[in-house]
């Protein structure tokens, strides 16, 4: 989205969430059969907050662990492929930003979206 207002963050941090949100929607379409995507949406959500949005057609989420992923150690890979880092860090650099977090699926391969709101900067 064209003129997004600013945020309150160094860009370290916004460029950490991002590319934690981007691997995470990566790692969850890589092994699929059929089309892999991944789509990064950054727009004004409203008046108070600049959204930062992944989305995946890999194999989802479980019901069971939507509540821990933003807590470490969560994967919804295998062992070999994540640490459960990678969202708990995410969840840090929200809270020093005063940002939301939080995820969307209606299950196991069905897909993701990841999101993180960030509050938009007012003089």
């Amino acid at each position: 989205e064209e003129n997004l207002p600013p945020v309150w963050a160094e860009e370290i941090m916004i460029e950490e969430i991002l590319m934690n949100l981007v691997e995470n929607a990566y790692h969850a379409v890589v092994h699929n059969e059929g089309e892999k995507c991944v789509h990064l949406r950054i727009f004004k959500k409203d008046n108070g907050y600049l959204r930062l949005d992944v989305r995946d057609n890999g194999y989802g989420i479980a019901s069971k662990i939507k509540s821990q992923l933003f807590e470490v150690p969560t994967t919804t890979k295998g062992s070999s492929e994540g640490t459960g880092i990678g969202l708990y860090r995410v969840r840090q650099i929200c809270e020093l930003l005063k940002a939301k977090s939080g995820a969307e699926s209606e299950g196991r391969g069905k897909g993701a979206m990841f999101y993180v709101d960030i509050p938009v900067y007012i003089e």
